[in-house]
């Protein structure tokens, strides 16, 4: 068993896209895929893990910043890694039976990098 923070997220582009938030204590269950950049380190407060689909879509790569919005909360972090996840082998929206990278995404980081003491 594996402990986790899973919040729904909306990332700061102009389309509003939902990116569901995976924060982690371990990876160790259902482990990043990591494709480009480092391996995804559980200590890190400023790094983000992102689904390498949406990455592709959006033009994003490893370095580049992105935002997120959840629970009244801004979440910007630098992009430290590009994956896959077996959580996400087939994802697709509320509105749609097919996956659109354009409108849906997940991404992993360190339960550190919550950007508030107290996760709730």
């Amino acid at each position: 068993m594996e402990r986790q923070l899973v919040v729904d997220s909306i990332a700061n582009f102009e389309n509003d896209p939902e990116i569901t938030l995976h924060l982690i204590e371990n990876n160790t269950i259902s482990k990043f895929y990591l494709l480009e950049g480092k391996e995804l380190d559980i200590n890190d407060r400023d790094g983000v893990w992102l689904d390498k689909n949406f990455a592709d879509v959006k033009g994003l790569k490893v370095g580049d910043r992105i935002s997120f919005e959840s629970e009244g909360y801004t979440i910007d972090k630098e992009i430290k890694g590009l994956g896959y996840s077996p959580e996400y082998v087939y994802h697709s929206s509320s509105y749609s039976v097919m996956p659109d990278y354009n409108k849906i995404g997940f991404a992993y980081m360190s339960n550190k990098a919550f950007p508030d003491d107290n996760i709730p």
